[in-house]
């Protein structure tokens, strides 16, 4: 895709009206009475942050845990009626990762990317779990189901447990579907998923209501547990908010978002239910303000949308179509759906988008944001890797001259550091580090743009994956407007029954002072984005390459920065120049490359369309070419399948071994093409077979390996069993990537027509080679 096709896209889907923000002010639905606070002695809170493992059990989740204690205290909540569960509970262990330490001085950002950055760079700091006055218990199966047995067996009718869930999650096999989402506690085999909850609060007391606030990825899939075991129909007892739908990751999973605790649904909806006092506008607060991947959703937005989905299909009418229907006589009356609008409305100025009104225009912006956001991450990763590839070089050459850091960086010392340590020896590193690599002016001139590039284009990036997510809450909330004109015009009595008793659940209301909360300031405008696609958009070349073998280099005198060509892009600016699988690039003339992936970079940052010479030796010859770069098409193009039974052959691009190798198979007699390596036992077991198939059909084999003489040598002087005659050496595997071998053996038949007639990988005495016709009995 072309720089411009980028911005044209993004254009497209820009914002048409007003950005102007209003402040949003705390209020119930409208249409919508608001519930009574509930009686503060009638809670009991469950508080789950299970961490999983302590490399991942941030101290974030304890931030959430702290917001919601401090919460239920306002509340007026008795403390002795609030459990929480926090990874390995009072054990002494060091189970919370709570901070990096970076390197002190501005220059610790060298280290990033590098081996060192983890260790000596950004180490962190672990602690054991404390919560001030508060007595953890062990997140595990067994420590819940001990609460459920002994405080929840203790209930009345009229209570209400508040389960609140900040944590890691995981989704359930395709079999298991939603309902095999679990949350993680602590342990590598400990988690809970949706059958198990449902099992724990099925023994709570009847008319005991269950309210659940959940966080964690894929938290979606916990909606189904308005379903009981699956088979019952919503009652009201259990209804719960979630961070985002059952087949998405939450916000945590964003690099983006690492080290910084004030992101993500939890904290942005309990920010709304303190100022709010009320489930309902809390949700309705994250789902504007919620600037990240979420998609806040409600278990009555789950009902609803399955509701629609079984109604579309009992019609046999597409599901999309149907909602559009019902949203076409909503608007009939859209004063009756104002707050479901305003909610919409406000997502659209929070995100910039013109605000929908069917599902159908939603989708249309769904298909059209991937062609922008792709190319964007694209170019996000491609500037990062060119950033951490700098980084390692500059690393590199500095260890290079001072060799008296090699013992002080040596694995088994840096292992014995802790984190205090660590930091204090990353400190000193830098220190000598940055004034070095700023003296080496060019390197540093280098590394400021790309890490500006990386960055900017990184964080253009993942707006486009808010915005994504934007689209997915408002067509939540259209959904849901659907549904009401469903429930009053074509629905059952029963199906709204149970509809009425999930809103009646979700709308807990505590006793807390209402005040004045405004919408955040709306994202960057898709004009400003527009600008960032522009100035992060990285020529390219189309070429996959490898850095030249030591012999090659030693052999030309060439630098570290010398590459191989392995495959050249259908269509690409390398293919214009007539650069070939095989060739050796080393730079532009009198600027060699001397690092061993220079190309990359030296590439994204040429001026698109502006002619660039390279010296080039091919097959011991030096040459020159003349590349145009082109904009980076985002995602590299298609290259082509490999080729299977009726497609022609590609060329064979080999150096011989033993005997000669054809360049071309056509007009040359059928050939077996076998593709081994001299440590692979199954392509020697395959040798006696493919030595009698070809003195049965006098089909001559070719041996293609990607090992070298100093491989093969060895290996023909101790193998004694028949062999082909003719090997061919793919040093640069351009032969094993145009027939897409996947494995070895692989087996190619090519017919005298230069056609494939046979494949195959893999061999074992039942399998054979696969060929029709062909049946050995040795």
């Amino acid at each position: 895709m072309s720089g411009q096709s980028v911005v044209s896209l993004i254009a497209a889907l820009a914002l048409a009206g007003s950005c102007a923000r209003p402040s949003a002010l705390v209020r119930p639905e409208s249409g919508a009475a608001a519930a009574a606070a509930l009686d503060p002695s009638r809670i009991h809170a469950v508080l789950v942050n299970g961490g999983g493992s302590r490399s991942i059990n941030y101290q974030s989740h304890v931030i959430h845990l702290e917001e919601v204690l401090g919460l239920l205290e306002s509340a007026g909540v008795p403390e002795a009626q609030i459990a929480v569960f926090a990874s390995d509970g009072e054990g002494a262990g060091k189970d919370l990762a709570t901070r990096e330490l970076p390197a002190e001085g501005d220059d610790g950002w060298l280290l990033d990317g590098t081996p060192l950055e983890r260790t000596i760079g950004r180490p962190m700091e672990y602690v054991s779990t404390s919560l001030d006055g508060v007595s953890l218990r062990p997140a595990t199966q067994a420590s819940l189901a001990e609460w459920f047995a002994r405080e929840g067996s203790a209930l009345q009718a009229g209570d209400v447990v508040f389960l609140y869930v900040t944590d890691h999650g995981t989704q359930g096999s395709e079999d298991a579907g939603p309902r095999g989402n679990a949350i993680s506690l602590w342990g590598k085999t400990e988690h809970l998923d949706v059958d198990e909850l449902a099992d724990l609060i099925d023994g709570l007391p009847p008319g005991v209501r269950v309210v659940a606030l959940m966080s964690q990825c894929f938290s979606g899939g916990f909606a189904q547990l308005v379903y009981g075991d699956g088979e019952s129909s919503p009652d009201g007892r259990v209804c719960g908010y979630f961070s985002t739908t059952d087949d998405r990751e939450a916000y945590g999973c964003y690099a983006e978002n690492r080290g910084d605790d004030n992101v993500g649904h939890s904290i942005r909806f309990l920010e709304g239910l303190e100022a709010s006092g009320r489930m309902e506008t809390a949700h309705a607060h994250a789902v504007v303000n919620d600037h990240t991947p979420d998609v806040p959703l409600r278990t009555s937005d789950e009902y609803v949308r399955e509701l629609l989905e079984n109604a579309a299909w009992e019609k046999d009418v597409d599901a999309v179509a149907f909602a559009d229907e019902l949203l076409a006589e909503a608007w009939d009356d859209p004063g009756r759906y104002e707050s479901q609008i305003r909610i919409v409305d406000r997502v659209g100025r929070s995100f910039g988008f013109a605000s929908p009104r069917s599902l159908a225009e939603i989708d249309t912006r769904l298909d059209q944001l991937p062609r922008v956001s792709e190319p964007l991450q694209k170019h996000s990763d491609a500037w990062h890797d060119a950033v951490r590839d700098l980084s390692r070089a500059n690393l590199g050459r500095f260890l290079e001259e001072r060799p008296e850091w090699e013992e002080r960086l040596s694995a088994q010392k840096l292992a014995a550091l802790d984190p205090e340590a660590a930091r204090a020896l990353g400190t000193e590193l830098v220190a000598e580090l940055g004034p070095a690599t700023r003296r080496d002016r060019a390197t540093y001139r280098r590394l400021d743009d790309l890490r500006e590039r990386a960055t900017t284009a990184g964080s253009a990036s993942y707006r486009m994956s808010v915005r994504e997510a934007a689209l997915l809450r408002m067509q939540t909330v259209l959904i849901d407007v659907a549904a009401q004109v469903y429930l009053q015009t074509r629905a059952s009595a029963a199906e709204r029954d149970a509809y009425e008793a999930l809103r009646a659940c979700e709308d807990l209301a505590l006793p807390l002072a209402p005040t004045v909360l405004a919408d955040r300031e709306p994202f960057p405008s898709y004009a400003q984005d527009i600008e960032v696609a522009k100035s992060v958009l990285p020529a390219w070349m189309g070429i996959q390459f490898k850095q030249a073998s030591p012999d090659v280099r030693s052999k030309h005198g060439l630098q570290d920065g010398a590459v191989t060509v392995q495959r050249v892009y259908p269509s690409s600016p390398a293919e214009g120049a007539g650069i070939e699988p095989g060739d050796v690039i080393l730079g532009p003339p009198g600027a060699h490359f001397s690092e061993p992936t220079q190309i990359r970079e030296w590439t994204m940052l040429s001026k698109v369309d502006v002619p660039r010479r390279l010296d080039i030796v091919r097959a011991d010859t030096s040459i020159q070419r003349t590349l145009v770069p082109g904009a980076h098409p985002g995602r590299f193009p298609d290259l082509p399948a490999p080729p299977g039974p009726g497609d022609a052959a590609p060329p064979l691009r080999l150096s011989a071994y033993r005997a000669d190798v054809p360049s071309t198979l056509a007009g040359n007699g059928p050939h077996m093409l076998f593709f081994w390596a001299t440590w692979c036992a199954p392509c020697k077991a395959a040798l006696p077979e493919l030595m009698a198939y070809s003195d049965a059909t006098g089909v001559p084999i070719i041996a293609i390996t990607d090992e070298r003489p100093a491989q093969l040598d060895p290996f023909f002087e101790k193998f004694e069993d028949p062999f082909p005659k003719v090997v061919g050496m793919d040093h640069n595997r351009a032969t094993f990537l145009s027939y897409g071998v996947s494995g070895t053996p692989t087996f190619v038949l090519v017919g005298a027509d230069g056609v494939v007639q046979a494949t195959s990988t893999g061999y074992s005495r039942e399998k054979g080679l696969s060929i029709e016709g062909w049946r050995w009995g040795g």
